[in-house]
């Protein structure tokens, strides 16, 4: 009997050695070898159970276990593995009932304790779970899976304080519980303090990096802190242990979409939406990434899913407007944008893109109460309106700043702080940035600027981040800088490290808040230098631009809209707009009746986009038509929608609609021919002609402006200035009206201006890109002496080329 005890002994001895050693099958062995002789023995049922559940054999492991049971030396244990079985099988009131008497058998049984509390927080009854680990912590107050549980159960409940103070005695407790450490971070979130829930959250990843849990709420913490790239980081690090969650794919392509890489994003959106085709926030990110990448038609439907899914999704109506509208259905974009209103009219830049929305089409019913209330909203500095929408209606430099400003702030781009001068190079280098190295208004303007930059002292680099033309702009271009990157695959980030990787100097912005702008390059700071140029005519209102280029007409020196821009202001002499003096010009082959205007009688145009009209001057052109018989307003043809309001305008004027002729948008040569048919051209008020301006005075058509009290509303007046015919500006309205009226009555007046035009063009600074680039340079150069001394951006007044009493520049080169 001695020598039967001894061997039992062994073999138990044996078999626990297995266990403590990981082989699962010795143990077995050893314990069934132990039952094989004393058939009841409940501590080998109990340790056999065990085994067996580790094995994954689960009902071998309950009904050992349930033998063991009944034995009151290991019930408790044999209760607990049991209830941990039952909830690993999802059934709570058994896994309840399991602990529960375990408890019983032991009533200080604190991990059973834990788990019962933890089956009763799951199955919705977290008083009960709260009210048994109080008690718990009054006996075993350092027990730190109590507090952990404790902390979770405050938090599911909306209070994340008493969830900090459990907390924060859990990871005391137990520093190394990756488990407390994530709910801790969950907690200082909710208290706000996101810095130290990011550390918390970093700290659960260090001690446990198969945490996706953490992973996900790690990157959520940093995007809450701004920190784009981490965030993605920590979102993809999650994905990649754990690629079921369909948010963290829709985060993960949200944030994308914002550091530069809608493709990726639109990959990660479609991940999102493949596996929970419900979430409409998925459907609106997948969206919103293929509307970056110029595929609206792909967009559309992912709008309308959507709101199919959240009718009173917001962002999601505005962005099936913004989707329509590149679609030209302005129709169903205006009923798309008028949903978005009635959900939430005070959505973030939703009633600044609603006004927009209703001036593309040039509906101004209500125009002054609801440009009133935007203004309103501005002021109470609500984000009321994206900086682009608000350029053409009649805000103050002031409110505009404003707009910016607010528009930047709530930008979450990732900041670099600003950078020191590279080592000194023989020549300045400057990087130019844009999405329009192609066909485009602003290539139109540039194309020359970049052929006669001077190399022996600059070296000019493109970084490209718009579409791959091949169109006859694109390849003279790429002809025209010294290198042409494409970097329309990079994010953000990677661009500006591009940047700095080949020491650009100057980093110059020629997208500003336009369509497809990047702002967040500059925000990562591509050069020690950044300059807003020609894209976008205002400021920027963020602290990542140092200067913006203008003149002394665009912004007055010393004025309120120098004083409402945040950046340094480079006043560039003459005007600030390039020109191109070498844009072919096609041979008019249309006669005026061909063009639908009279053969005779005085022609008005204003081939400004429709949008930039607006009831004052609208009203003061249709008081010129009246007093000028037989005269015609020959505009640009945008839509039906706006050419039958406009209509509708002009006949609620007392103007004949047949009075106004529309022209149809045609290539830029034969654009620029059929100027020859109009004798006057009509400058709107709050957003001057800017490239159609200068097209205009290229083919020698006069254009009258008024000057207005924004950067953008004085355009007109700095061209006019650079090529010499200062009197076609006006200061006020009416005397706008009545110069209109006098230089279609007096044909003598307007054919000298005409004739000065036309023997000027040559010589003129607008048209001598020569000489403009010479005073660009100045401009670069000044910027680079001051770095280089150690001294901060200042405002900087650059002297041009001489001109002669004519007003003709200097000889070209």
């Amino acid at each position: 009997m001695t020598s039967d005890l001894a061997d039992l002994a062994a073999w138990r001895a044996q078999a626990d050695d297995a266990l403590k050693g990981g082989d699962l099958a010795g143990a077995a062995a050893g314990y069934e070898r132990v039952l094989s002789h004393v058939a009841d023995d409940a501590s080998a049922l109990t340790s056999l159970g065990f085994v067996r559940m580790q094995q994954g054999r689960m009902t071998e492991a309950a009904a050992l276990l349930t033998s063991a049971s009944h034995d009151d030396g290991v019930a408790h244990d044999a209760l607990f593995m049991l209830g941990s079985i039952c909830e690993q099988a999802g059934d709570l009131a058994a896994a309840a009932d399991r602990y529960g008497r375990a408890i019983a058998r032991a009533p200080r049984f604190d991990v059973a304790i834990a788990a019962l509390a933890r089956v009763l927080a799951r199955d919705g009854r977290r008083e009960a779970a709260r009210a048994l680990l109080e008690e718990a912590v009054s006996h075993a107050p350092r027990f730190a899976d109590h507090r952990l549980l404790l902390g979770r159960i405050e938090l599911d409940e909306g209070r994340p304080e008493p969830a900090l103070a459990h907390l924060d005695v859990a990871v005391e407790l137990a520093p190394g519980d990756a488990d407390a450490w994530t709910a801790r971070g969950l907690a200082l979130r909710g208290v706000g303090r996101s810095r130290d829930a990011a550390a918390a959250l970093e700290k659960a990843v260090t001690l446990d990096p198969s945490q996706a849990h953490a992973l996900r709420e790690l990157g959520n913490a940093r995007y809450g802190l701004g920190e784009l790239q981490a965030a993605a980081d920590a979102w993809q690090a999650s994905l990649g242990l754990d690629a079921s969650s369909a948010v963290t794919f829709s985060n993960l392509c949200g944030i994308l979409l914002q550091l530069g890489r809608p493709e990726a994003a639109v990959q990660a959106g479609r991940q999102a939406v493949a596996r929970d085709a419900t979430l409409a926030g998925a459907h609106n990110n997948l969206g919103n990434a293929l509307i970056k990448l110029q595929r609206a038609q792909e967009a559309v439907p992912c709008f309308e899913s959507a709101l199919a899914l959240k009718p009173d999704f917001t962002d999601a109506a505005v962005n099936l407007a913004q989707a329509l509208g590149v679609l030209k259905r302005r129709d169903e974009s205006q009923v798309a944008i008028e949903r978005a209103m009635a959900i939430d009219d005070g959505a973030a830049w939703l009633y600044g893109t609603w006004l927009h929305g209703r001036m593309v089409v040039c509906d101004w019913t209500g125009f002054t109460s609801r440009f009133d209330e935007l203004a309103r909203r501005i002021d109470r500095g609500e984000r009321a309106t994206t900086p682009w929408p608000a350029l053409s209606v009649p805000l103050s430099a002031a409110q505009l700043l404003a707009v910016s400003t607010i528009y930047s702030a709530s930008n979450r781009w990732s900041q670099t702080p600003p950078l020191p001068a590279h080592r000194p190079q023989a020549r300045i280098r400057i990087g130019y940035f844009s999405a329009d190295f192609h066909q485009h208004a602003t290539s139109y303007l540039m194309a020359e600027l970049f052929e006669r930059h001077d190399r022996e002292r600059f070296e000019i680099v493109a970084f490209s981040f718009g579409p791959r033309s091949q169109d006859a702009m694109r390849q003279r271009l790429e002809r025209a800088f010294d290198r042409f990157l494409d970097v329309r695959d990079l994010d953000d980030a990677q661009i500006a490290q591009r940047s700095r990787e080949l020491e650009i100097d100057i980093a110059v912005d020629l997208k500003g808040f336009t369509e497809d702008c990047r702002p967040g390059i500059f925000a990562s700071r591509a050069a020690p230098l950044q300059v807003s140029y020609i894209g976008f005519p205002g400021t920027m209102g963020c602290d990542f631009i140092d200067y913006l280029l203008a003149d002394a007409t665009v912004v007055p020196p010393g004025g309120p809209i120098q004083q409402a821009c945040s950046e340094k202001v480079v006043f560039l002499p003459d005007s600030y707009q390039v020109n191109d003096s070498k844009r072919p010009v096609a041979t008019l082959q249309s006669t005026r009746a061909e063009a639908g205007l009279p053969q005779d009688g005085f022609v008005y145009c204003c081939f400004n986009n429709n949008y930039k009209i607006t009831p004052d001057v609208f009203d003061v052109w249709m008081r010129v038509l009246q007093e000028v018989p037989g005269s015609v307003l020959w505009l640009l043809q945008d839509s039906e929608a706006a050419a039958a309001n406009l209509r509708r305008e002009a006949i609620a004027r007392g103007v004949e609609a047949q009075r106004l002729v529309f022209a149809p948008r045609v290539p830029m040569p034969e654009h620029l021919a059929r100027h020859a048919h109009a004798d006057l051209f009509l400058d709107t008020l709050h957003y001057n002609a800017h490239t159609t301006a200068s097209d205009a005075l290229w083919v020698g058509l006069s254009v009258l402006t008024c000057a207005g009290a924004t950067f953008a509303a004085r355009v007109g007046a700095s061209l006019l200035h650079a090529c010499g015919l200062p009197e076609l500006v006006v200061d006020h309205l009416h005397d706008y009206e009545r110069l209109a009226i006098r230089l279609a009555t007096d044909p003598q007046p307007l054919a000298a201006l005409r004739d000065r035009l036309a023997q000027r063009r040559s010589t003129c600074p607008l048209f001598d890109t020569p000489r403009f680039t010479r005073s660009i340079e100045r401009a670069y150069a000044a910027m680079m002496q001051r770095l280089r001394e150690g001294l901060a951006p200042d405002h900087l007044m650059i002297s041009g080329d001489p001109v002669d009493a004519a007003g003709n520049g200097s000889t070209r080169n």
